[in-house]
């Protein structure tokens, strides 16, 4: 190793890293772990749900879901935003809505539901509430985190011919909230910090970004002119502290 990556690995390695003083205007909500629970949804006759408060205002873009396959199908799956009456239970007509039909894998894995263009207008510190349905009889299950429920919202759960009712008040699913990630604002722009492509900014960065600097691949390039050097190192730095917006 030539004498400037050993400084400039010393000099990242002296860094202090704390997520917490990331900050993003276009994220509204985020609940996005620990998982390990479970809603089991077949079809278009069960529907779930999860209430929400946006920490700022502006145009939802975009509502991401933690989703595995469930049974047979393909399912139609459709993402609908409401606002909610005062027991925080979805109400009144649809404010916006988006489609996505795919097939889902055997494992959980991230799908987004574009809402730009859509011009719903989410106001801070109000309560909203999306729900999930299929149209069609594709089974689907939506993953939930049990014993951590996301501040200001629960999840919710919908059966055949009853009532929205809050997942704790149901002796099957308990005490849950699905993991979904909103955003509100333009479409988040390439963000040179998140290394490893994974739409957070944490540790696992500072690893990626380790890794491709001394693999000289150009996803440690943070200044951006094509060139691995010392410059990139305090790039990445800057970069991190710096956020983006997912």
């Amino acid at each position: 190793m030539n004498s400037s990556r050993l400084i400039a690995a010393a000099l990242l390695a002296s860094a202090t890293f704390s997520t917490s003083s990331l900050a993003s205007e276009t994220v509204s909500a985020e609940f996005t772990g620990p998982g390990g629970g479970q809603v089991g949804l077949a079809g278009s006759r069960n529907q779930a749900g999860q209430s929400f408060t946006p920490l700022v205002a502006g145009e939802l873009s975009s509502l991401s879901l933690s989703l595995r396959i469930n049974g047979a199908g393909v399912p139609n799956l459709i993402v609908s935003i409401f606002e909610t009456n005062s027991v925080g239970l979805p109400t009144g007509p649809v404010l916006a809505q988006s489609t996505l039909t795919t097939a889902l894998p055997g494992q959980y894995a991230w799908f987004d539901f574009d809402f730009s263009g859509s011009g719903l207008e989410l106001q801070a510190g109000e309560l909203y509430a999306w729900t999930l349905q299929s149209s069609g009889e594709g089974g689907y299950r939506a993953e939930t985190a049990v014993g951590n429920p996301y501040q200001d919202g629960e999840g919710l759960i919908y059966f055949t011919d009853g009532p929205w009712e809050p997942m704790a008040d149901n002796f099957i699913f308990g005490q849950r909230d699905v993991l979904f990630v909103a955003r509100v604002g333009d479409e988040a722009e390439e963000c040179a910090a998140d290394v490893n492509d994974d739409q957070a900014l944490d540790i696992d960065d500072f690893s990626a970004f380790v890794t491709a600097f001394f693999a000289d691949d150009l996803a440690a390039d943070q200044d951006g002119n094509d060139v691995l050097d010392i410059d990139d190192f305090s790039s990445f730095v800057s970069n991190f502290f710096a956020g983006c917006d997912f």
